[in-house]
């Protein structure tokens, strides 16, 4: 399901050696339990006309809850974030951008980003080229 998630239910049964309603239960119990945690298209954003792919390393000025909050919600504001995760070290978050053009980035780090008042730094990491593609959680 993490390489085919639009496989037939009577197909992945088949794969897997069960009948249709046995692994149609199991599929339910994994969704239940939060195993699959959704489905989704993968968007090409060099398709989309977002060719420009960065990650944004900040750092907050405070890490109370409040700063981590408002700071969250800020962020998740940019519809160009992507991703964004807090982290260990140096920087609290790291962010993955896509933009339409490095002037087009710019503003997005300039105008949007910028306006969060938390941030006290930002690093940005330019992509070159993706050399693993996304891929599922290994399972073995």
């Amino acid at each position: 399901l993490q390489n085919e998630g639009r496989i037939r239910n009577l197909e992945l049964a088949d794969r897997i050696g069960l009948s249709n309603t046995p692994c149609a239960k199991r599929v339910r119990r994994l969704e239940q339990y939060g195993v699959i945690s959704g489905y989704k298209a993968s968007i090409s954003p060099t398709a989309a006309g977002r060719p420009i792919s960065a990650f944004v390393l900040l750092q907050i000025g405070s890490n109370t809850r409040a700063a981590a909050d408002r700071f969250a919600k800020e962020i998740s504001a940019i519809s160009a974030v992507s991703e964004c995760y807090m982290t260990t070290g140096t920087l609290d978050y790291l962010a993955k951008v896509h933009a339409k053009s490095l002037s087009h980035y710019e503003s997005i780090v300039k105008d949007e980003l910028g306006n969060i008042k938390d941030i006290i730094k930002a690093e940005s990491l330019i992509v070159l080229n993706n050399i693993v593609k996304p891929r599922g959680v290994a399972l073995s």
